[in-house]
């Protein structure tokens, strides 16, 4: 069959003597379907730019909304968080499903978020569908920069990518002119309407540019590559090629030349980061990330900068003299084109990137003149934009063709970190008394710092085989062998293939990063020389960063929102005397989760699959049943936690957070894909989010030493925490982790029939375990100290003396609900609060109200990231939920779909009801942390009974002492629920008939629990006597 190789050598042939520059005809029309889409992709960018002061005022005059200066930042920069998200998708999608339908469906994205701006009503409507459009736009310039490349050929690719980002200043102008003009007599809202009409133009163009013959290769599609390449051959007058291989030959494969088929995603994604391509995707992230920044920090804040200077020019105001400025920006394309193919691209971009510097430091000296701004304003667009032809003709070529589309769109997406970044900080550093000469120099710095790293690192890919591999690392080529299967992937036998002859001299450390492509990690043997200090230490840190991981995704359970909200309700209502609690929980949650990482390791089975193999069918369904009614139940606490951090961060009602929130995860769960190390880091990374938020809020407010060190001594709590006390406990100890931990570790390869690598393992997932825990544990004192320091006021006590109800002093400027009186906050100040219950809805305003302005965005950062970890954990706990108990393997998209679908019902019925009725939320939390205490002993008692059993563990089973705390903890446990179930519940407000259920319910939990005791005793002699 043509390979990848063939079908680039024919288009390579391609003559290009005709045409204009080498282009034929059949690329002019090419650029014509593709650029259409990419001017209107700048025309909305900078439309909504140039029409945001009309949009303000509309709203003001219209819907009495006035947007915080705040809020139009988010607004101005959610069309960039869009596209790192359609960056990201796209990308992945192109790679996957082809060019061309990623190609049409970035243009509908985009096209229907900014005709629904047009009709927004709400700020959050107007947030919302920017978000979308950015999505599309994110997607439409790495995939079409990827198809329009893999069509060209090599002669000439480099000079058609530079004119197809020509078509970008186009859509500039075309803004410009809109904004400036147009709206003179139509509405803001008409012009973004109007401006979506070539939207069907150019999806009608787009129909008519056929599928990448490249792609279509490398995925076995060869009758259909085949088919596109001898039409442009075609089109090119050629016909007949001698050189054209037939659609059933077979190309044979050599070692410089390989045509990819059977790469999976996680490899593909992988290479990216292996040897050269390392470098190579470093080298452009840093370039993408700074000339984005620089590029939005100038013309997004152009006539700011002119402004600021005695006796400036008003830019702002002539609408030709920013044309004139604007325009300059075509001939840096025409000049960049023309170049590249004769210096290089490498070389080029160089060249441009320094040239933007020098017209920029020149543009913030010089005089605001009319004439000055012109000349100096032209030359800056003419050799900034110029810099963006040349990277995008570089980024693309730097991957070969599995990869390209991800490896062009995932720079492109970092780049919008840098658009962010220059938006925000320029005013800010403008506000402090920055110069624009300062300013300018900024940028210039960041400038010549991508010239520095282009330089040193970059790769020069003019007139290369970009689909060559040759030199590569020993598992970069392995994973980009199309006809070969490695053996990491399947058994081999027989004679060694060229593969196995490759990987005869790789390390076991590269080998083992190969498996975990695959789902496992190979541990090194273990060798005890690890030192700090000086002292010897009695594990390796190499063994322990191997076995790192599982802990940590564990401890997400024990920072979700509803642990959150017991935290701070513990610290308002009762100061510090429940840390002792907090620290007691966490200790008995290290214990059993050590069991369950022990079960995992010695079996090989996770906890569900346990139960299915222990206990009668009837038996092992009631336990899936109510570990999924705590899966589900958690999973409301998350989507209401999330949704809470989304309304505070972004102005979205709850009701919108939460359906937010029910689709977002789909995006988080996708780094699945990625291989198990990477999503255990991702998930540290949310851990590190939360440490340094809730820790932040510390900071802020203050610490009292004094009575925090007296909070660790056990005592007595009072009785007005005891609730929370007994909340605490419920709220730390999930029950579907005992699951989750006990499948993940699973993750390791561990040769479960050496005694001494199963003790190894065991020593070292209960080492990971205390540390991840330990984390866990500093996050809610944070957040216990910060609302103790902060909203607890001993005139509140009152009201549960007279009441029942525990309140907090909430200062009377943030507070809301129902209040119990007033009180004075315990600092001694003259501050004046009212006593009134706190929760995860009211908790961010009222930090707003005691700490600083930002405290409350801080805030809300740390809870979504606990609100969207929590989450994931869940999902993948349901997943080996319902593996184990069912034998039923679904998709983890499926999975979130599953569990949304049944999670978000009730959770949107909170949300609207929240919106008359504050602090539904709140109540439904303490409801659901009530619900997972109960849910406990359906996991504790079989974990208890599983690692006890000895026919099961052998010597690994629990001794005595192990035993006795274990059942211990498990009899508290039960204790603690009933002592819920009668605070929470009063028997004498319920009817006859639902009194009667609830009595035959709570009968058959007891006898059910009974029987999971039962199944223990049975393996002591005197009770079978």
């Amino acid at each position: 069959m043509a390979s990848v190789f063939a079908i680039s050598q024919r288009l390579d042939k391609l003559p290009t003597n005709r045409g204009c520059g080498g282009i034929s005809p059949y690329y002019l029309k090419l650029l014509h379907s593709a650029g259409v889409g990419w001017a209107m992709d700048s025309m909305d960018t900078f439309l909504f730019i140039y029409c945001i002061n009309l949009i303000t005022d509309e709203f003001k005059a219209e819907y009495n909304r006035v947007f915080s200066h705040s809020e139009l930042g988010i607004l101005s920069s959610a069309v960039f968080a869009g596209s790192f998200v359609g960056s990201f998708l796209f990308g992945h999608m192109a790679d996957t499903y082809g060019r061309k339908p990623m190609f049409m469906w970035t243009m509908v994205t985009f096209g229907f978020g900014t005709i629904m701006c047009a009709v927004a009503d709400s700020y959050g409507m107007l947030l919302t569908f920017r978000f979308i459009a950015g999505i599309g736009l994110g997607g439409e310039l790495p995939v079409a920069t990827t198809l329009v490349q893999e069509l060209s050929p090599k002669a000439t690719r480099g000079r058609i990518i530079v004119i197809l980002d020509g078509f970008w200043p186009i859509g500039s102008i075309l803004a410009i002119l809109l904004a400036r003009e147009l709206t003179k007599c139509l509405s803001w809202r008409w012009v973004f309407a109007l401006s979506t009409l070539p939207v069907v133009y150019a999806l009608t163009a787009r129909m008519f540019v056929p599928e990448s013959p490249k792609w279509l290769a490398s995925v076995g599609r060869i009758h259909e590559a085949e088919a596109i390449v001898r039409s442009i051959e075609a089109d090119h007058a050629i016909y007949n090629a001698a050189n054209a291989p037939k659609p059933d030959g077979i190309d044979e494969m050599t070692a410089d030349v390989f045509c990819y088929r059977q790469l999976t995603t996680s490899q593909r994604v992988a290479l990216l980061f292996r040897g050269v391509y390392l470098r190579r995707s470093m080298v452009l992230w840093f370039v993408w990330l700074g000339l984005s920044f620089a590029y939005f920090a100038i013309y997004t804040w152009l006539p700011t900068i002119v402004a600021e200077k005695s006796d400036a020019f008003d830019i702002n105001g002539s609408t030709w003299t920013l044309l004139c400025v604007v325009i300059c920006q075509i001939p840096g394309y025409f000049a960049a084109a023309y170049i590249v193919e004769i210096i290089g691209r490498k070389l080029t971009l160089l060249v441009f990137l320094l040239g933007s510097f020098i017209a920029a430091i020149v543009f913030g000296y010089v005089a605001p003149t009319e004439a000055n701004l012109l000349v100096s304003g032209g030359f800056l667009s003419f050799f900034m934009l110029g810099s963006w032809g040349a990277l995008y003709a570089y980024t693309p070529e730097n991957y070969p063709t599995n990869v390209r589309a991800m490896g062009a769109a995932y720079p492109a997406g970092i780049s919008r970190i840098g658009a962010i970044g220059g938006s925000y900080i320029l005013p800010i550093l403008s506000g402090n008394g920055w110069s624009p000469t300062s300013i300018m120099w900024l940028n210039g710095g960041v400038l010549v710092a991508c010239s520095v790293v282009l330089f040193v690192f970059g790769y020069e890919t003019r007139g290369k085989n970009i689909d060559d591999v040759s030199g590569f690392d020993p598992i970069a080529q392995v994973f980009l062998m199309a006809s070969e299967v490695s053996p990491l992937l399947s058994a081999a036998s027989g004679s060694r293939t060229p593969v196995e002859m490759r990987l005869s001299n790789v390390s076991l450390v590269e080998w083992a990063e190969v498996e975990s492509l695959k789902g496992e990690v190979e541990a090194p043997d273990e060798e005890i020389n690890s030192t700090i200090c000086g002292f010897q230490l009695p594990f390796s840190w190499k063994t322990l960063w191997a076995y790192a991981g599982p802990g940590w995704l564990m401890s997400i359970a024990y920072v979700d929102p509803g642990n959150l909200e017991s935290d701070l309700q513990a610290g308002a209502y009762s100061r510090y005397q429940l840390i002792w609690v907090l620290l007691g929980a966490t200790v008995m949650g290290f214990f059993l989760q050590t069991l369950s990482a022990r079960l995992g390791v010695v079996t090989g089975k996770h906890l569900a699959e346990v139960c299915r193999e222990m206990y009668p069918r009837w038996a092992s369904y009631i336990l899936w049943i109510m570990t999924e009614i705590a899966i589900v139940g958690s999973d409301i606490q998350e989507v209401l936690g999330s949704a809470i951090a989304l309304q505070i961060l972004f102005g979205l009602p709850l009701w919108a957070g939460c359906l937010v929130t029910g689709v977002d995860t789909l995006t988080f769960l996708s780094l699945h894909q990625f291989g198990i190390r990477k999503l255990e880091a991702f998930f540290v990374a949310l851990i590190a989010v939360m440490l340094c938020c809730f820790c932040l809020n510390l900071v802020q407010g203050g610490v009292e030493p004094a009575p925090l060190l007296e909070g660790f001594l056990p005592r007595q709590p009072e009785g007005y925490a005891i609730t929370q006390a007994v909340g605490i406990l419920g709220a730390v100890i999930m029950p579907h982790n005992f699951y989750l931990h006990s499948g993940l570790v699973q993750s390791r390869a561990v040769d479960r029939f050496n005694s001494k690598k199963v003790h190894e393992a065991n020593k070292y997932f209960t080492i990971e375990s205390g540390v991840a825990l330990f984390v866990s544990f500093l996050i809610n004192l944070a957040v216990m100290c910060v609302f103790a320091k902060g909203f607890f006021s001993p005139d509140c006590i009152e009201s549960y003396k007279d009441f029942g109800v525990n309140t907090a002093c909430v200062p009377a400027l943030v507070s809301g609900g129902k209040s119990y009186g007033p009180c004075v906050l315990v600092e001694g100040t003259s501050t004046m609060g009212i006593c009134q219950e706190i929760g995860l809805s009211g908790a961010g305003y009222a930090l707003k109200g005691v700490l600083t302005e930002y405290s409350e965005t801080i805030w809300a950062i740390g809870l979504l990231a606990a609100g969207q970890s929590s989450t994931m954990a869940g999902t993948y706990a349901g997943q080996f939920v319902m593996e184990g108990f069912l034998r039923i393997q679904l998709a983890p998209w499926k999975r979130v779909a599953l569990t949304r679908a049944v999670a978000l019902v009730p959770a949107l019925a909170v949300a609207i009801w929240s919106d008359t009725h504050p602090g539904t939320s709140d109540t439904i939390g303490e409801m659901l942390n009530v619900l997972q205490s109960i849910q406990l002993p359906f996991a504790l008692l079989p974990l208890l009974y599983f690692t006890g059993h000895t026919d099961l563990m052998g010597s690994f089973a629990n001794s005595k002492m192990m035993k006795w705390i274990g059942w211990g903890s498990a009899l508290m446990v039960c204790f603690v629920n009933l002592y819920l179930v009668v605070q929470k519940v009063n028997v004498f407000d319920i009817n006859g008939v639902v009194l009667v259920v609830v009595a035959l319910v709570a009968l058959s939990y007891i006898s059910f629990l009974g029987y999971l005791v039962h199944k223990e005793l049975q393996q002591y002699s005197f009770y079978r006597k």
